[in-house]
């Protein structure tokens, strides 16, 4: 089954509820053997006598009821440990967002509206700045331009009855020079350094980078001819870029790189050099990045974006840090996994009520066993201490079994999917074995 499962959400659960409900039928099935080695164990027999074997006789003797138990166990803490994991999965992967993002800039400029283009055209000491802020102040200053086109494949029979649209980004020099964003891959002809990729593209009409999405398959979108299913290129390929009113003004890219996945949240597009998306396809300039010198606190970074966004508020510019933008990002993100993780856990507590019920029923049912317990010599204490071992012997089973197979389960995804990402395997071991001793 597992072999013909696509890894998609359904896959998942079915592989999840499988593997839990594997280990609780091993377990059921293995409990009666060690039941009996843990009862002859002489060390604990001479301590409390016959409660071992008394105390694990009734789970034992209804293991479809047992069983039931295990699995509530099993389940929910796998639940906690596949979500805290991934959690953790990401959060570690996520640590280089910032730099996928803003590369080696630090402060991002954007018009908030698409009719009010920045008044950025020509070189930084042309731009009309506050008058308390200079382009001496940075050591890195770039202008990004922005436009939407269609998009076909070059080898596209009829590329001009493409639907499939995307933005399409123009860089200025100062940008490209400063070292533009980071590449995931590039055309290795172009040299070693990823700044030569981005110069290239600043100075040569004919050639472009792509964001990540075109280079990997999309997610999400299962009509293959749906505008929002990005078409898959490499490196070496050729795109045409297509006006969307005109067609008669199009032009044929050869694609140099691609953009690592992270900056696709914040910089999705077709990027070329300023002078083509300025003058073949009418688009604007609505980006200026900005570097502080090094050794720059972040505190003084947001000052400056302060004090930026006072000085071009004619222009209708929004100033941010680029690292505090990401990490507020971030920070939702990993309050949705919080939420997540707090309702399981309140779902663990669900769990812990539930075996509080069993225990009443399982007593009040047994009313005759004890009083026949009792008449044989059980003391009141070995009693209760039965109880006890019946219900930690099932619960801790369960646990265990939601414990080893939540972390199996966060290694196949890990393999699946981060491996190949090289990001390093992490777990939460903290919460995991805070939420087993809990």
């Amino acid at each position: 089954v597992r072999a013909d499962l696509e890894p998609d959400e359904a896959s998942f659960i079915i592989i999840g509820v499988s593997s839990v409900a594997a280990g609780v039928l091993l377990l059921t099935s293995l409990a009666p053997m060690l039941a009996s080695v843990f009862g002859r164990a002489a060390s604990i027999t001479k301590r409390i006598g016959p409660v071992v074997p008394t105390a694990l006789a009734y789970p034992l003797s209804t293991p479809f009821r047992t069983a039931l138990t295990l699995g509530m166990f099993s389940l929910t803490v796998f639940s906690v440990v596949v979500l805290a994991g991934y959690s953790a999965q990401f959060e570690t992967y996520s640590e280089s967002f910032v730099d996928d993002v803003s590369g080696d800039f630090d402060i991002l400029g954007t018009s908030t509206a698409w009719d009010r283009p920045l008044p950025l055209e020509g070189t930084p000491n042309e731009w009309d700045w506050p008058e308390d802020i200079g382009p001496d102040e940075f050591d890195g200053i770039g202008a990004v331009s922005l436009g939407v086109v269609r998009y076909a494949d070059a080898e596209n029979p009829e590329p001009f009855e493409t639907e499939r649209a995307h933005y399409l980004r123009g860089i200025n020099t100062g940008f490209a020079e400063h070292g533009g964003l980071p590449l995931h891959i590039w055309d290795n002809s172009l040299g070693d350094d990823p700044n030569m990729v981005w110069r290239t593209v600043a100075t040569n009409p004919n050639v472009c980078i792509l964001d990540a999405s075109f280079g990997m398959e999309f997610q999400g979108v299962e009509d293959e001819d749906s505008p929002f299913n990005q078409e898959p290129f490499s490196i070496g390929e050729s795109i045409i870029a297509i006006d969307p009113e005109n067609p008669s003004i199009h032009r044929e890219l050869t694609i140099i790189g691609f953009l690592d996945e992270g900056s696709l949240w914040a910089a999705p597009g077709i990027w070329v050099g300023h002078s083509i998306v300025g003058e073949e396809f009418d688009a604007r300039i609505t980006r200026m990045y900005l570097s502080m010198p090094e050794g720059t606190t972040l505190e003084e970074k947001e000052e400056m974006a302060q004090r930026l966004e006072k000085g071009f508020i004619d222009a209708g510019m929004e100033v941010n840090g680029i690292e505090t933008s990401v990490k507020e990002f971030q920070m939702i993100i990993f309050a949705i996994f919080d939420i997540f993780q707090s309702y399981l856990m309140l779902g663990l507590v669900v769990g812990i009520a539930g075996l509080g019920v069993v225990t009443i029923r399982a007593v009040s049912e047994r009313v005759h066993q004890t009083g026949v317990l009792r008449a044989i010599g059980f003391q009141r204490r070995m009693v209760v201490g039965g109880y006890l071992l019946e219900l930690s012997w099932i619960s801790l089973l369960g646990i265990l079994n939601g414990l080893v197979v939540g972390i199996g389960f966060h290694w196949y995804l890990y393999d699946k999917f981060w491996k190949d990402e090289g990001a390093a395997f992490t777990l939460p071991w903290v919460t995991l074995f805070s939420v087993v001793i809990g």
